[in-house]
């Protein structure tokens, strides 16, 4: 697996940005821009609804459209961290999950 993407998507399971917790979703949003967009000539947008932050980058031809939330519901701690399971048969990779939880699904 490519240990690049492990890293990066584990960093972003590891904030508890659990909703109503607004100051998590700013440094997960801060994250997200500076991983992903601090090289962008696009605009960057940054602000609140309702209390609740977000982030946008401005584009007037897109080839991919990213909607998503970054708060989750409460978890026990072990939700935060990336774990990874590789199911071999017969020395082929049949099935990789990557999750947050414990090391049990």
């Amino acid at each position: 697996m490519n240990s690049e993407m492990i890293k990066l998507l584990a960093k972003y399971i590891s904030f508890k940005s659990v909703a109503g917790v607004n100051e998590i979703k700013k440094e997960c949003l801060d994250w997200l821009e500076a991983e992903f967009l601090s090289k962008t000539q696009h605009r960057i947008h940054r602000g609140d609804i309702d209390s609740t932050p977000y982030l946008y980058m401005e584009h007037t031809d897109p080839e991919l459209i990213w909607f998503a939330h970054a708060d989750v519901v409460p978890a026990v701690v072990l939700q935060f961290n990336i774990h990874i399971s590789i199911l071999y048969i017969n020395k082929w990779l049949t099935q990789a999950i990557i999750y947050g939880g414990p090391d049990q699904i």
